[in-house]
């Protein structure tokens, strides 16, 4: 337990991150499917869906995640659960340390290879996360030791 609140577990942070990918890719979705309907490209693109479509949801979700975590606090998952994330001074994260938290989402800009990119990268945080008696991944000790805790 920090000063500032019990550690989040592992289950609840993926809850979080699930709810969090669901406000984003389903509008994303819709929007990306849209402009296909518009344009005449067929949703099967292999440019559009494998390349374009996934960068396109990397930058946004990278965006949503470090707006929310330097305005509030937290995303709207992890309010939902409970959970906010804090700098190591005990505050909201700013934007360069948000965005060294979530840098790793962003591997989905990698054309082609950014889904298992995203994957490897995803497995790493949970084993991570999984195994520091703090509850800290890779990626909130590359951010300078952000904590993600229970409110």
């Amino acid at each position: 337990m920090t000063s500032a609140g019990q550690h989040a577990d592992l289950g609840t942070r993926f809850i979080a991150r699930i709810i969090d990918a669901l406000i984003i890719g389903i509008p994303a979705w819709l929007i990306l499917y849209g402009i296909g309907l518009l344009t005449g490209i067929s949703p099967a693109n292999m440019l559009m869906s494998k390349v374009i479509a996934p960068m396109l949801i990397a930058v946004a979700f990278t965006g949503y995640c470090v707006a929310q975590e330097t305005s509030r606090g937290t995303t709207f998952g992890k309010r939902l659960v409970g959970l906010r994330v804090l700098a190591p001074g005990g505050h909201p994260p700013d934007a360069q340390t948000s965005l060294k938290r979530n840098l790793w989402a962003a591997a989905a800009l990698v054309p082609c290879l950014g889904a298992v990119a995203t994957l490897a990268l995803s497995i790493a945080v949970a084993v991570t996360i999984s195994q520091d008696p703090n509850g800290q991944g890779w990626h909130d000790r590359f951010a300078g030791g952000t904590q993600v805790v229970r409110t």
